[in-house]
């Protein structure tokens, strides 16, 4: 399966890219999204779609020694670290507007000012390796090399997706399920990817797994709202078919043909056939009762 992926990632990638491109433009075009949710979901589209990009593109001059190879490797290597926080910044502002919001919370929890300072320093620190070779350097082929203090930067981003993961835990039972699954996805599932990567170098499952959550987690969005604004037993029915839940769905429909039936024939009113229609005149010789005196 590695190996398939390590072949075909440059694929793979670009068809992602494209998805992801798409729904970035679609979140942009909403107009049923609040102010700030839609702020935060267009930043975890755009970084994502960037992110994806300048992987590829990082791939694609790796080992190009000409001029413009040497500024898109140092470039694109540059972008996928920082959008990597990034996203971990896009996702922090999505996850405060629900717990504001659908949360119920009055303020905003400590942990999400503390991980946007360890967004601010894994900035910092990230700019500062660009002059130092902290976290990576490249060699006389421009080959991109990891150093000693690499695991700074896989640190930074995992504890911020754990901080967000434990808010999102904490509080789902105040989140509808298609708002809290998502999230809990899309923080897990990149968490297990930089476990792999971290011993399989050569393979970007993280930006990919990343890309691939980003664009679930919108569509999912889209489905919620949906559901929040269909009634009780659309949103059941909703559930039953995501589940996988058809004897419960064959049951609720059977329950709802029998109710329509026995409507039916409440108010089934026998005509007979075998009456026959008055004759012409005398429909026209009808005369009204007089009610008054002449």
């Amino acid at each position: 399966m590695l190996d398939f992926i390590r072949e075909y990632q440059l694929d793979i990638m670009l068809v992602l890219i494209g998805i992801c491109g798409i729904t970035t433009f679609f979140v942009m075009i909403s107009g049923t999204l609040s102010r700030s949710r839609k702020r935060a979901l267009l930043l975890v589209e755009l970084y994502s779609t960037i992110l994806l990009i300048s992987d590829r593109f990082a791939y694609t001059f790796r080992g190009d020694a000409s001029e413009l190879g040497y500024w898109m490797v140092r470039i694109s290597n540059y972008l996928v670290f920082c959008m990597t926080l990034a996203i971990t910044h896009a996702i922090n502002l999505y996850t405060y507007d629900i717990l504001m919001n659908e949360g119920g919370l009055k303020k905003a929890p400590a942990r999400t000012r503390f991980s946007e300072f360890l967004f601010f320093i894994g900035q910092v620190l990230l700019i500062i390796s660009q002059f130092t070779g902290l976290y990576y350097s490249f060699d006389e082929t421009n080959h991109y090399i990891r150093s000693p203090f690499f695991l700074i930067s896989y640190i930074i981003p995992t504890i911020i997706m754990l901080i967000q993961l434990s808010l999102i835990i904490q509080y789902h039972s105040s989140l509808r399920k298609l708002m809290a699954y998502p999230l809990i996805l899309f923080l897990t599932v990149p968490l297990i990817a930089s476990f792999i990567q971290f011993f399989t170098y050569g393979i970007s499952l993280i930006n990919m797994s990343i890309v691939g959550m980003a664009v679930i987690l919108f569509a999912l969005v889209l489905l919620d709202m949906n559901v929040t604004a269909l009634g009780e037993d659309d949103t059941k029915d909703i559930y039953a078919v995501l589940s996988g839940d058809q004897v419960a769905l064959t049951n609720k429909r059977s329950a709802d043909q029998g109710f329509s039936s026995r409507c039916s024939k409440s108010i089934f009113i026998p005509i007979p056939v075998s009456i026959t229609p008055p004759s012409m005149h005398a429909l026209f010789s009808y005369t009204l009762p007089k009610r008054f005196p002449t």
